[in-house]
């Protein structure tokens, strides 16, 4: 979702009144959107200009993001959430895909770690953007300013000329989305970085759903100070990822990530005894550099990519991050709900903990 309406949103329905377990399955409903059609437009992308599937992303996006303003009836915010989530996925796979396509195994942990750079980008302004429209103006226009962006997107990548999107699969080397699956599992090394995505991206969905709302209403920060804080956590990361990717293609992917996850998983489980907005700044900013060392883990599993199946392996693996997307706001708002707000942290950083364990036992194992 859009970093300026991101952020926005769980603040926005609370306004509205939707409780912890509603955003909760809120959450889920975009998650849906996305497992359900990564996979497809990673297999179409592969048969398609990718550059045709990114505009007309973006210009789908430009038109459900103003719905959240226009029309507020609270039951269709579902329906919004699972469009969002259908629609941006020809985004995530396809330009995922062109990475992969335009790099080598060598070099593919520097470029991955820049895309996610540049992909992180957004998060530097967007918090701040989107607070400060809702704090100074309404929550409704944080959704309005995303559609033109998206608007925006799709107009610069018509007029590019230098991004070349043309299916890199001729006729005889299609096969079918079932069969291409099947191939891809059938490598364990595609495997190993498929259950490690999901473990990472159930910790990870703790942070992206309940992160804004636990600031506001447990610790009492304001939305401007909170949007500063995810943008400053951006800037850093930004910084970090490219001295990540370079680094790990010098002395492994997998030992510079056991690290990140590491230090994420004890900054979650600091987070409940926080309780003041310059700690939480300095945790949340460690948190975020240990995230982001996530996208070597899409290096890795790049490296194994059948050159005919490189837009179907990025949705699957889209597909394991949106399932843990699934999974942890549904346990996430069940236990916000019924124990303590602050437990989901806790649990958030056991998932983080089991990632650090299983690549520690795939390394002694390999």
């Amino acid at each position: 979702m859009g970093s300026v309406a991101g952020p926005v949103l769980p603040l926005y329905v609370r306004e509205l009144g939707v409780d912890i377990m509603d955003w909760g399955l809120m959450s889920t409903a975009m998650a849906v959107g996305l497992i359900l059609f990564e996979g497809f437009f990673g297999s179409i992308s592969d048969r398609v200009d990718r550059k045709k599937m990114i505009i007309l992303a973006c210009i789908g996006l430009g038109c459900v993001f103003p719905l959240y303003g226009l029309v507020k009836v609270v039951p269709f915010f579902f329906y919004y959430q699972l469009a969002i989530g259908a629609i941006a996925v020809a985004i995530g796979a396809t330009s995922r895909a062109i990475v992969t396509d335009m790099t080598t195994p060598e070099t593919r942990g520097t470029y991955m770690s820049l895309w996610w750079g540049f992909f992180t980008l957004g998060s530097i302004l967007g918090p701040v953007l989107g607070t400060y429209i809702a704090e100074i103006l309404r929550y409704e226009y944080a959704f309005y300013f995303s559609s033109a962006l998206m608007f925006a997107g799709a107009i610069f990548f018509t007029l590019s000329n230098k991004l070349d999107g043309k299916a890199h699969v001729s006729d005889g080397e299609r096969i079918g989305i079932v069969e291409g699956f099947r191939d891809l599992l059938k490598i364990s090394n595609i495997r190993f970085a498929l259950t490690l995505t999901l473990l990472m991206y159930i910790g990870l969905s703790s942070i992206n759903s309940f992160f804004t709302i636990y600031a506001s209403e447990e610790l009492s920060i304001s939305n401007v100070v909170i949007g500063w804080m995810l943008t400053v956590s951006g800037i850093v990361r930004v910084i970090v990822i490219p001295l990540i990717g370079k680094l790990s293609d010098r002395i492994g992917q997998k030992d510079i990530l056991q690290v990140g996850l590491l230090v994420a998983s004890v900054s979650l489980f600091l987070i409940p005894y926080i309780s003041s907005s310059f700690e939480l700044w300095i945790v949340y900013v460690i948190l975020s550099i240990g995230f982001a060392t996530s996208s070597l883990n899409l290096a890795m599993i790049s490296k194994d990519s059948p050159t005919n199946l490189s837009g179907m392996l990025m949705g699957l693996y889209g597909s394991f991050e949106d399932l843990g997307f699934i999974i942890g706001p549904l346990m996430y708002g069940y236990l916000w709900s019924n124990y303590y707000p602050r437990m989901i942290f806790t649990v958030a950083g056991i998932f983080c903990l089991l990632s650090v364990l299983l690549l520690f036992v795939n390394k002694r194992n390999t």
